[in-house]
């Protein structure tokens, strides 16, 4: 919450044990070694109109306030789009945001 991320820690416990199950690839970026934003790859998106159909899926993709415009945003997204095809030649984000960056 100090570094602006309002989420509970129930929320980040649960996305480290779909990491841990291999459900997911989370990705954390550091800026002068601080953190600075995150992403979480899914193999098989659970959420949204695609979900379960064996597509990836990009969920919680942020970054703090303080390190944008610094071109971590498009680090992370490329790293994902990178991991994404070993899955699917298909990714989806199932709402907000990152919904925006593939219209």
């Amino acid at each position: 919450m100090a570094r602006g991320w309002h989420q509970t820690i129930e929320k980040y416990e649960m996305r480290l044990w779909h990491q841990a199950d291999g459900k997911s690839i989370a990705l954390v970026a550091e800026y002068h070694g601080n953190v600075a934003g995150y992403i979480n790859v899914y193999a098989n998106g659970e959420s949204g109109a695609f979900a379960n159909q064996g597509y990836p899926e990009i969920v919680d993709f942020g970054v703090l306030e303080k390190y944008r415009n610094n071109g971590i945003g498009n680090k992370l997204m490329d790293i994902a789009e990178q991991i994404a095809p070993g899955y699917s030649d298909t990714i989806f984000s199932p709402q907000g945001a990152g919904q925006q960056l593939y219209l």
